[in-house]
């Protein structure tokens, strides 16, 4: 199946999420050794009851981008990074 994705897209997709300051995205990361590292680690400590604790926080940072985004639209990259 991997067979069927191009590394270029992937490349360019990596590239982009770079530019805002995301270098490194457990979604977006190539799978390998690091990758399943990563997912076990990230397995660990953010599971279903560990998530809901963040639920407060994401809303306000949702609601936050979207005002933002609503104001200014033209920062788009800014917003993302606040």
């Amino acid at each position: 199946m991997s067979g069927s994705y191009g590394l270029a897209s992937g490349d360019i997709l990596i590239t982009a999420t770079s530019s805002f300051g995301m270098d490194y995205n457990l979604g977006l990361a190539r799978y390998g050794t690091a990758w399943r590292h990563s997912r076990r680690e990230f397995q660990a400590y953010m599971g279903p009851a560990d998530l809901e604790a963040y639920r407060p926080l994401e809303l306000q940072a949702v609601h936050r981008l979207l005002r933002n985004l609503l104001s200014s639209p033209d920062n788009f990259p800014q917003h993302l990074k606040q």
